[in-house]
């Protein structure tokens, strides 16, 4: 069992090394976002609220997302991770003036400066980082359009409006 224990954390190191290369500011972790997302078409604002595991900021002020997997199941579809979209909506609608009305991510500007920026907005991209395993296919995300971020947003109000009603059938 320490073995198993031993040879994730070295992965993990090994992985936040490579990460650490790439960053030209700072990280910050477990960061609590909460980001007005849209309304309803009766006036309702609609939030995110969530943490995100580890958030790298570049001097320029491109955000990229850190996701840390720790259960057994490597997610499938990565360029459509929910997950995934829904960070990066939280954080474009919070720190874009373009994005956004209101809220803030409550940390400083930090650095990363990834191969690939959105260029309409804040965003660097996100990632899920499995410490236990070595995923055969990629595991980032490509940073969203602004089309993207207000396109996920909709159908974040549109669930909203669904897990407010009266009724919400689990499957």
């Amino acid at each position: 069992q320490i073995d198993k224990w031993t040879d994730m954390f070295d992965r993990l190191v090994e992985k936040l090394h490579l990460r650490y290369a790439a960053v030209t500011g700072h990280a910050e972790v477990e960061q609590v976002i909460e980001s007005l997302i849209g309304q309803t078409n009766s006036g309702d604002d609609v939030y995110v609220r969530g943490k995100i595991d580890r958030l790298e900021i570049s001097d320029d002020g491109k955000y990229y997302i850190i996701d840390f997997k720790t259960g057994n199941q490597v997610a499938s579809d990565i360029p459509e991770n929910p997950q995934l979209k829904t960070y990066q909506t939280a954080v474009a609608k919070s720190v874009d003036p373009q994005n956004t009305s209101s809220s803030s991510v409550s940390s400083p500007p930090s650095s990363h400066t990834p191969e690939k920026n959105s260029a309409d907005n804040c965003l660097a991209g996100a990632e899920l980082i499995y410490p236990h395993k070595k995923p055969r296919k990629p595991t980032a995300q490509d940073p969203l359009t602004n089309d993207d971020v207000n396109a996920w947003a909709r159908q974040l109000v549109d669930l909203a409006l669904v897990m407010a009603g009266p009724y919400f059938a689990g499957s």
